[in-house]
């Protein structure tokens, strides 16, 4: 019963994480993929998914917390701002060019990189 409980649940998050896709035009084999794919979740370096989940945001700096916009850019979006918690922002230099969240509807905000000018 376990392992077919187990089954069911892994096929879910196969099934969840198949539905992403990468934002229109972008190239998974590109430089800047490759960053995307590079970045992990600074307290446990578990990966922040991939180009599928990560997304340029809008951000704001309140009360020492960064925010953003999880919007129209990902799948099943809230269309609210989110605050980051402090353990998902990631300080590697930002290829993005802008500020970067990686965000899943499950797990919420996986990993935030800060726009160069924060």
């Amino acid at each position: 019963m376990r392992s077919a409980v187990a089954g069911v649940l892994l096929a879910l998050l196969m099934a969840n994480g198949a539905a992403a896709a990468p934002p229109l035009g972008a190239d998974p084999e590109s430089p800047l993929g490759h960053w995307y794919n590079s970045l992990e979740q600074p307290h446990s370096g578990i990966s922040c998914c991939s180009l599928a989940d990560c997304r340029p945001v809008q951000e704001k700096l309140g009360a020492n917390h960064y925010w953003v916009f999880i919007g129209k850019q990902f799948e099943k979006s809230p269309n609210i701002w989110i605050e980051v918690p402090d353990d998902e922002v990631l300080h590697v230099h930002n290829d993005a060019g802008q500020p970067v969240a990686c965000w899943a509807p499950a797990s919420g905000i996986l990993c935030f990189v800060p726009g160069p000018e924060a």
